[in-house]
C-alpha cells in the first residue's frame, strides 16, 4: 500500500513539473512581465522567478499593474493617462 502511494505521489509530480516546463517554454519576457501571448498576460515576473507561480497582474488604471500575490507593481506602457471613468465616457 506504501509502494502505491508513493507511485501516486511521484506521478503527481512529474505531471506538476511537465506542466510547469510547459508553461516555461511559452513564457516571453517583455518589460518586467512575463507574457504567454499578446492577449494572455501580463504576469508577475517575481511570482514565476521565484515561486514558479503563474498570478496574473491587476491593472490599476493609473499607469501600473500590480501583482495580487506580492503586491509589486510595475508600468503599463499601453496607458493613456485617462481614468476609468474617461475611458467608459470615450464609448458613450
Amino acid at each position: 500500500m506504501n509502494i502505491l502511494e508513493q507511485n501516486n505521489n511521484l506521478k503527481a509530480e512529474v505531471r506538476e513539473l511537465r506542466d510547469k516546463l510547459e508553461i516555461q517554454e511559452k513564457l516571453v519576457f517583455r518589460k518586467n512581465k512575463y507574457w504567454i501571448s499578446d492577449v494572455e498576460g501580463p504576469f508577475c515576473s517575481k511570482c514565476w522567478d521565484v515561486d514558479k507561480k503563474l498570478v496574473r497582474h491587476q491593472d490599476l488604471h493609473d499607469g501600473y499593474y500590480m501583482c495580487p500575490n506580492c503586491k509589486m507593481t510595475v508600468e503599463n506602457e499601453s496607458y493613456n493617462g485617462k481614468t476609468v471613468d474617461e475611458e467608459e465616457n470615450d464609448f458613450l
